[in-house]
């Protein structure tokens, strides 16, 4: 339907309260199909990186980036220091955090992130790593310091969640997701008629 001219274009992309009928609901479809397919183009490959740890772990050799290494636990294994000694070491690291999030020692190590207060978005991840046996702090990595690949990762999945943006952007991805109803409707009315 891609019209021939700039100014077919420019109608064709502009809904027409005049019209009735078929030729309303088709122009509906178009033009809000037109509108909701560029949100949903952006939000379906803001999902690639985190439904796909393949397509994820591309950001970094794409952006020339490599990612950093998990440090290595040197404590006992299987002994474990508890979450009070990891959170104390957050929370003087990062104070007066959003959020931090402390999880269970893997292969002995305690991978603990906390997003600041001036983090430039909520999913903005200050990671660090911890020795799950002793609580010794291993490596830290603010947000700000981290890989390309790891920000560009974080960025797109903030940008998928309405996490940056304002009530704007929030309001944006409500439209590309109301459209898709909207369209079936259109679609379906447009075929029946």
């Amino acid at each position: 339907w891609w019209p021939a001219t700039r100014k077919a274009l420019a109608a064709a992309l502009t809904l027409n309260s005049r019209l009735q009928g078929r030729p309303r609901h088709l122009n509906q479809h178009k033009v809000f199909g037109f509108y909701a397919g560029l949100v949903l183009i952006v939000s379906a490959v803001t999902s690639l990186p985190i439904a796909f740890d393949s397509v994820k772990a591309s950001l970094y050799p794409l952006t020339g980036s490599v990612k950093s290494p998990v440090p290595v636990a040197k404590g006992e294994s299987g002994r474990v220091a508890g979450f009070d000694v990891v959170a104390r070491s957050m929370g003087a690291w990062i104070p007066n955090a959003r959020e931090t999030y402390i999880p269970l020692p893997k292969n002995g190590v305690v991978a603990a992130y906390a997003i600041a207060a001036d983090a430039p978005h909520t999913v903005a991840r200050s990671y660090a790593w911890f020795d799950g046996a002793t609580g010794q702090q291993l490596r830290a990595q603010p947000f700000a310091e981290a890989p390309l690949g790891f920000r560009v990762y974080y960025w797109m999945m903030a940008l998928h969640l309405g996490a940056v943006g304002g009530w704007a952007w929030r309001a944006v991805l409500l439209f590309g997701a109301l459209a898709v109803p909207f369209l079936a409707w259109t679609g379906l009315a447009s075929y029946l008629s």
